[in-house]
């Protein structure tokens, strides 16, 4: 099982592996995912500069402490925003 921890604040989630997927939702940092998928190599603009990595299909599962509701994120983040670990 691959997991990542999220590495920069407000990680956009999309729903694609794109910059134009539509954004359904954000990670905080520290966050701790599960990869599901990786994306073929893809460049692309971040600021003025280009840059080439993957896309990761991720899940992450947010429990409110309050009401103790889950919530769960499934969607695709750029991989420069994670460092990764394996569980066995």
């Amino acid at each position: 099982v691959l997991t990542a921890k999220v590495m920069d604040y407000r990680l956009r989630v999309r729903s694609k592996p794109s910059l134009r997927g539509r954004i359904v939702g954000h990670l905080p940092k520290g966050a701790e995912v599960l990869i599901l998928k990786k994306s073929k190599k893809m460049k692309i603009r971040l600021g003025r500069r280009y840059n080439t990595g993957y896309w990761y299909k991720i899940s992450w599962e947010k429990t409110d402490d309050t009401t103790s509701r889950s919530t769960k994120v499934i969607g695709w983040v750029w991989g420069k925003y994670l460092t990764f670990s394996t569980n066995d």
